[in-house]
Order: structure tokens, then sequence, then C-alpha cells
């Protein structure tokens, strides 16, 4: 049989991520119509509006509900939240909808994406549709988006795009779309910033360095500075922000009756351990990126190594791991090639999902009982923690030892 010309393999790629684009975005929509999401993270959202509409730049003091910070994220999406809600009650439907349908579109371009990436990096067809549907189809990703309503594929996005900015942009501006892209996804979420630290070791100069952070530094500062300068609190709430303990990380490693207090409603007190990793959290977590920053440095390791490790690092250092922040990493590891080790974490985390959005699946019985949590939850969440902790070791290792081509 002939062999397929080049443009009739393209064809079949794009019809094939169309189809696979379809499927996802029905499965969203689907879900999106039959769940309402997260009450708390809803709410917490809705709470924001409120406060921003009658409060002004004094509205993170107000957003939140005996001393517990509602909306710890700088207020990059607030105009976001303003906009759906205002035109959910404009049409009259669902606002839980509304906060949630945006979240789809970034799903779908990250999905295209991540597997431009894989064809820049010399990819199969195959490879790239893979990836694609890691994202489109695979519960990681889909039920933070539509189960929760939570922000973090916004920042996966700005993470994979500005990587994807400095692989294949002019080189004379690629420090000015990705700075501006690592500061849109800082304004709305922290997280995106330590993907500086995965560009800047290929840079060209020092000078596009020091634009590249001004840029990306300037844009999240400028964003919350004058509810800071109402407030005089909002960048520590922000900044110090970690999650809460037992949903993962070290905080559940150190003490496993935690996940009761997540699974079950079953109130368990923080031990003397977990309090103090809390409080050391934002220290824990520069160290373990500084650390790994400086490998990729000295190794000049390429933008997606880099981020594998940086992402690792802080997924591992971060104490309290909620089950959303898996998106910062996974799509990185996706891009990065290794579908193999994304298709088994995307299957493996998919247990503890079951029990995260049991909940908002009415799927919660019986059954969700103290053993089930510690037989299940707890030994595949602590387990995933110490094997992304070797892997990293391991990797970190191995990229130490690689000598910089200059």
């Amino acid at each position: 049989m002939p062999k397929k010309s080049v443009s009739d393999r393209h064809s079949a790629r794009y019809v094939t991520l169309g189809a696979l684009t379809f499927a996802g975005v029905g499965l969203r929509c689907w879900l999106l119509a039959r769940y309402p999401g997260d009450p708390f993270d809803i709410n917490s959202a809705l709470m924001m509006r409120s406060a921003v509409l009658h409060h002004g730049l004094h509205a993170y003091g107000y957003a939140d509900t005996h001393g517990q910070i509602r909306y710890p994220y700088p207020p990059g999406w607030v105009p976001m939240i303003l906009a759906n809600v205002s035109i959910a009650h404009a049409l009259g439907s669902s606002v839980s909808i509304a906060l949630r349908a945006p979240l789809i579109a970034v799903d779908v371009a990250l999905a295209w994406l991540v597997q431009a990436i894989l064809g820049w990096t010399g990819r199969s067809d195959p490879a790239r549709l893979g990836g694609a549907a890691l994202i489109l189809l695979g519960p990681p990703i889909f039920a933070v988006t539509t189960l929760q309503g939570q922000l973090d594929t916004t920042s996966a996005l700005a993470i994979v795009g500005a990587i994807a900015i400095w692989l294949r942009a002019n080189p004379a501006r690629r420090w000015l779309w990705a700075g501006l892209v690592i500061g849109a996804g800082t304004a709305v979420k922290t997280t995106p910033i330590f993907v500086l630290l995965a560009l800047v070791p290929t840079a060209v100069s020092s000078r596009e360095r020091l634009r590249l952070a001004v840029l990306a530094v300037a844009i999240p500062v400028l964003s919350v500075l004058p509810f800071e300068v109402a407030e005089h609190r909002t960048v520590h709430d922000i900044v110090s922000y970690h999650g809460a303990p037992g949903a993962g990380g070290l905080s559940l490693l150190m003490q496993p009756r935690l996940a009761y207090d997540w699974l079950t409603a079953s109130f368990v007190p923080v031990g003397t351990i977990d309090r103090g990793l809390g409080h050391a959290a934002v220290v824990l977590v520069v160290l373990g990126v500084a650390t790994v920053a400086v490998i990729a440095w000295r190794a000049r390791l390429d933008p997606l190594s880099s981020a594998v490790l940086i992402y690792a690092a802080v997924l591992l250092c971060g104490v309290d791991f909620f089950l959303q922040y898996v998106v910062w990493l996974l799509p990185v590891v996706v891009a990065w090639g290794r579908l193999r080790l994304a298709a088994a974490v995307t299957v493996i985390w998919t247990v503890p999902l079951v029990f995260r959005y049991g909940h908002e699946l009415h799927w919660h019985t019986g059954a969700w009982s103290n053993r089930a949590a510690l037989s299940l939850y707890v030994p595949v969440m602590d387990l995933l923690y110490l094997a992304t902790l070797v892997a990293t070791i391991r990797l970190a290792l191995r990229f130490r030892r690689t000598r910089s081509p200059g």
C-alpha cells in the first residue's frame, strides 16, 4: 500500500485531535450540568465577588470566615468571576456553571499546546494524540475543572505556555511574551512564578534573564498592590497560603489519621509535627526549589526538564498537598514526552480522586469509612509521594552529573 503523504497524516491527526477535543468538552459539559461543583470553592468565589462589590480594595479582609482565608489568591481571576456571575444572573442560568465553564477552554488550550510541544520535540503523531488525550480525558484534569471548579489548570496553562514561547518564539522577543504569560498566570495563582527558574538556564544573556524576571514579577505585584496598600495584609495572606493539612503530602505522611477529617468529616486535631511543618512550609518550598534550580542552572537544562524538577520540588516540599496540585506537574510531564509515566500517574491518581470527589458525585455512603480511608486513600497518597520523592532525587542526581555545554 502507498504511504500516506505528509498532508494526509496531518489531516488525520487534526481529525483525531478534533474528536478528542469534542469528547473532552462534551464530558466536561455533562459534568457541569449534572454536578454543582465543590460548595466551599464555589462559595469562596462568590464571597470574594460580594466583598469586591461592597468593600472594594478591602475585599480580602471581608472574604473570610472566622479568620479563615476564603480566597487566598491574587486578584487576577476576580474580573472573570464578576463578569461570569453577572452574565449568569442576566440569563437566569446557574452561577456554579458560569464560574466553571471558562475553565473548559483552558483545558482545551492546554491539551492543544501540549501536543504541539510534543511535535516540536520530534514526537510521533500517536504520541501527540496520546498526550492530548491525557489532558482532555484524564480524571486528574477534568475533575479539578468541573467537579471542583478550581483554577489550577490556568496555572498549568501559564507554565506550559511560557515554556512553549521560550522554545519557539523569536529569540529577540521571547522574554516579553514569556514574561507576560508568567505574570498573567501568577496574577491568578502564584504557582506559575516558579517556571521562571526553568527558563533562565537557557537564557542567552543576563539582560534577557533580568527582563524576563522583572516583567513576570511586576504584573502580579501591580495587580495586588492596591489591595495591599488598603489592608497591609493581602500579600502576607497570599504568599503564606499552603493549603491545609491531611489531604496529602508531608502532612499526611506524618499524621495519616488527618485523612479522616477530609473523607469522613471526623475532626482530627493537627499534631505538633504537622503544625511545625505548616509554619515552615514556605521556607521548605524555597529551599527545595532553590536546590533543584541550582542543579538546572549548572547543567543548563532545557526548560521542560527544569520545569519537571522544579514543580516536583514544589509538590514535595509544600507540606500540604491538595489533589488538584498535581495539575501543576502532570501536563509538564506529558509535554516532556514521558507519556507512560503520565498515564500511570493518571490511573493511580483516580483512586484518591474517587474519595475526594465522591461527595460531589453523590457516592458517599456507609462505605466511606475510616477503614476505607486507611486502606486505600492514605497508602495510595503516601506511595505517590514517596515515589515522586525517589524519582525526583534520582533525576536530580542524574542531571547533577550532566556537564554544562559551556
